[in-house]
């Protein structure tokens, strides 16, 4: 009985060590810097985009913020709006062009990293990735502090979360 749980134990413990070996994956971190808790956590692409939609709270009207993944970064690469005074208020250099009843800057290549925003009602954040609409605010989240970053993970650590975890 000794002899198999010792070749249980070091089988467990050969496959941690290869797990830990595999390469760290690239990972979309959507949490809730207010209770921790995550929203989404899922591998990303080079270059795939993630979309934040909200209402602006000065001018109305929707924006939308178009961020790709570049390397351990989120870099806002578009930015559109119902209104063009949207547009303006963000003070990004950049030709606005109107396509389909929308105003866009395109081209910015601006390194933002890791972004915050508030959950509101109000604002109404929406994160929209593989086409998918995530509301930021809901399920006990209204007025929390949303973080959205790009981390590495390894391939045990993605997978131990995923057996633990509700989030998708």
């Amino acid at each position: 009985m000794r002899r198999q749980a010792l070749i249980a134990l070091l089988g467990v413990g050969a496959f941690v060590v290869g797990a830990l070996s595999l390469p760290m994956q690239r990972v979309l971190e959507v949490v809730d810097s207010d209770t921790s808790r995550a929203i989404l956590v899922a591998t990303i692409r080079e270059g795939e985009s993630v979309i934040l939609r909200y209402l602006h709270s000065l001018y109305g009207g929707h924006v939308w913020e178009v961020l790709r993944a570049r390397g351990s970064l989120l870099v806002l690469e578009e930015l559109e709006a119902e209104r063009e005074a949207a547009l303006e208020y963000y003070q990004v250099e950049g030709k606005v062009t109107n396509e389909n009843g929308r105003f866009r800057i395109g081209s910015l290549s601006l390194p933002v990293g890791e972004i915050s925003v508030r959950a509101t009602g109000l604002g109404r954040r929406t994160l929209i990735w593989r086409g998918r609409e995530i509301p930021l605010a809901g399920a006990g989240r209204e007025g929390h502090l949303i973080r959205i970053q790009i981390s590495r993970r390894s391939l045990l650590w993605l997978l131990l979360r995923h057996l633990v975890s509700e989030v998708p």
